[in-house]
């Protein structure tokens, strides 16, 4: 009896410290507000040109509850590329246009449904407004675009769409570095009209509860 008592006294005392630290672990994600940093590629397809992989960087701002939140971002892409819009007067029946860097804001739900320690997995779903730093139509063999395709492009030049995305982090303490893919459907009314995938990597801080005193 006293070798039972006395594993069973060793046992929990070496369960303390892992309890405590995941307590704490606990207090450091839940009702948090993590401020962060983030950079990778961004696949880009257009009508004229196959989908290729445009350098990402952007800022992000997650609110944590205990197993979801709040994720709100903004990315710049940075490209130069061309696009086509439909155009009769045009060689071909296209008119080429060449655009230049996106721009996007991002608001999303996000849910954590199960943690290891400071390893987090996350999903979430989300509206997205993209918007094209330029775009301008070209002059071809049969001559300059008409005011008609002029404000056309203008229109196609920007674009609100719901988004996926899925990621996981890693927290010590405070800090947490992290993974992230974000898909958004094609758009034929959008001059990026093929489905853009973002593959983004970076760090996150958490500067405080979200809940006030």
């Amino acid at each position: 009896m006293r070798l039972h008592r006395l594993l069973a006294t060793v046992a929990s005392l070496a369960v303390l410290p892992l309890t405590a630290a995941g307590a704490q672990q606990a207090r450091l994600f839940d009702n948090a507000w993590f401020w962060g940093i983030h950079g990778g590629a961004t696949e880009i397809g257009t009508p004229a040109t196959a989908t290729q992989a445009e350098g990402t960087i952007g800022a992000e701002w997650l609110i944590t509850r205990h197993t979801g939140g709040l994720y709100v971002s903004y990315d710049q892409t940075m490209f130069n590329r061309t696009s086509a819009i439909g155009d009769g007067s045009a060689v071909g029946g296209l008119r080429r246009v060449s655009i230049h860097d996106m721009r996007a804001g991002s608001i999303a739900g996000v849910v954590f449904p199960w943690h290891s320690g400071g390893f987090r997995p996350y999903a979430g779903l989300g509206a997205q407004l993209a918007v094209l730093g330029s775009a301008t139509a070209q002059t071809d063999a049969n001559g300059a675009p008409s005011t008609d395709v002029a404000s056309r492009v203008e229109n196609a030049r920007s674009r609100t769409t719901v988004f996926l995305m899925g990621g996981a982090q890693w927290q010590v303490r405070r800090a947490a570095v992290f993974g992230q893919v974000t898909m958004t459907p094609s758009d034929s009314q959008f001059l990026v009209t093929k489905p853009t995938t973002s593959f983004v990597a970076g760090l996150r801080y958490n500067f405080g509860s979200s809940i006030g005193d």
